[in-house]
């Protein structure tokens, strides 16, 4: 769903469409979604609330969008093969979500390392085997999931997200001398958990300061005021809903 530029107007897009009746009396216009995609200016994705097949492949299915992003009249192999085959990806909080993001980039042929405090090892082994199986299938080498410390995890970014439960250890977990460690200019940054586990004006400031890099947010550090302004108007980010 999304609010499209025409005043108080409403556009949704939906696999499966309301009927007439509906869309009338919640004042929704039907729309493609390239075209809603093109025309709104905010977008809310709203997947089953509490399902973690969905919830992953929405934070999966944005990693994908902004690789694409860097690469031109490529198609899909095209875009993992020059901007995510081997790249890795950097994920704080291996709980449900974590280890479903995963287990999807491990497709992709990514490489995954991950801050955990309580590592569960039947996830930890099942990763291990699916990589393993992957590289033979693929005659690649890339290592199995790996935990690392914090400040490697950012170091080694190429995309980085945090899938953690919002705590008073989590607040803020996220800072800018924590950014500042990843190495890659052009890394894609991910906040898509809980909003104050990003301290929001340093991911401002190191969106201004690294212009290559692409941030994308769909949660906020106060959600009950315009603290995304200064987010949203980067050039190299997007802030949904």
């Amino acid at each position: 769903i999304a609010k499209s530029h025409e005043p108080n107007a409403v556009r949704y897009y939906a696999k499966e469409r309301l009927n007439s009746e509906e869309e009338r009396r919640l004042g929704l216009e039907y729309v493609p979604l390239e075209q809603l995609l093109k025309e709104s200016d905010y977008v809310i994705n709203t997947p089953r609330s509490g399902i973690t097949v969905n919830r992953s492949e929405v934070k999966q299915g944005a990693v994908v969008v902004e690789a694409s992003s860097l690469v031109v009249n490529e198609g899909f192999d095209g875009i993992l093969k020059k901007s995510l085959w081997q790249k890795t990806i950097s994920i704080a909080g291996l709980g449900r979500i974590g280890a479903a993001l995963a287990k999807r980039s491990i497709a992709l042929g990514m490489q995954v390392v991950a801050v955990e405090k309580v590592p569960h090892e039947p996830t930890i082994r099942a990763l291990t085997e699916q990589q393993h199986a992957f590289n033979a299938r693929h005659g690649i080498n890339n290592a199995p999931v790996q935990l690392v410390s914090k400040e490697e995890l950012f170091q080694r970014a190429n995309v980085f997200t945090a899938l953690l439960n919002l705590t008073d250890e989590t607040r803020g977990f996220v800072t800018y001398e924590d950014l500042a460690r990843i190495e890659d200019p052009d890394a894609i940054v991910l906040s898509t958990a809980r909003g104050p586990i990003f301290v929001e004006r340093d991911l401002i400031r190191f969106g201004r300061e690294r212009s290559r890099v692409q941030i994308r947010a769909d949660v906020l550090q106060d959600e009950t005021k315009d603290t995304h302004l200064g987010l949203a108007e980067l050039p190299n980010a997007k802030v949904t809903g």
